[in-house]
């Protein structure tokens, strides 16, 4: 395994600390998995998802039809 130093701001460190404590990881797991996820080396994704998704031609993906819903009608919990 190689051993990577890097410099982080202050408040990034303390996100990247918060996010670990909040999904329950070591610190070290949880960055060693975020940098799997953004490299696309990770297991989380199935064989062959990123080649099908830049194979989508964009004239087959449609924008949804928007849904109306009044303001007033909407609950914050």
């Amino acid at each position: 395994m190689t051993s990577l130093t890097i410099e982080l701001e202050d408040k990034v460190y303390d996100a990247v600390v918060k996010a670990a404590e909040r999904e329950g990881d070591p610190l070290m797991d949880w960055i060693q998995n975020h940098l799997a996820i953004a490299s696309h080396t990770s297991e989380n994704w199935p064989e062959g998802y990123f080649e099908t998704i830049a194979s989508f031609d964009a004239d087959c993906i449609e924008e949804p039809e928007e849904v109306k819903m009044p303001l007033d009608r909407i609950q914050i919990q």
